[in-house]
């Protein structure tokens, strides 16, 4: 077994980061969409338009044996702020996938979840590991 490595994540990497953000955030994607497929469909344009809090460049994958076994992304309380507003610029701009008003208003309640972080917070947006590396301290190894 080789070392674990970081990478930052690219464009190439969104199917990963879909299903890595999908473990890191299965409890926020319970409360916000109605069912799986709404909530997939959304995050991956979140993804597209990059304005996703985890989108590239401002996540990273963790690599074990040269596959992606994680997902980390800490951003910055001015980061934060920034892209949550580009978000929201987003959804209202363009052509974000038809939603309930109801999902929306679960949205923006959790959107608005720590959107004043303190000048000098991290705010760990996303931390996964898949199911089949667990067990082994990489989400430890992630946050030291």
């Amino acid at each position: 077994m080789s070392e674990p490595a970081l990478r930052p994540a690219t464009a190439d990497d969104v199917e990963h980061l879909l299903a890595l953000e999908a473990l890191a955030g299965a409890a926020a994607h319970a409360f916000v969409y109605d069912d799986a497929t709404q909530g997939r469909e959304f995050r991956r344009w979140l993804l597209d338009q990059g304005v996703a809090d985890h989108a590239p460049p401002l996540s990273e994958l963790l690599v074990v044996d040269g596959r992606v076994a994680g997902l980390l992304c800490a951003l910055p309380a001015e980061t934060l702020a920034r892209r949550r507003l580009l978000t929201a610029l987003a959804v209202r701009r363009s052509g974000a996938p038809a939603l309930p008003a109801s999902v929306r208003g679960r949205q923006e309640r959790l959107a608005t979840t720590l959107l004043r972080p303190a000048p000098r917070d991290l705010y760990l947006s996303s931390l996964a590991v898949l199911p089949a590396y667990r067990g082994r301290g990489y989400a430890t190894w992630l946050l030291d």
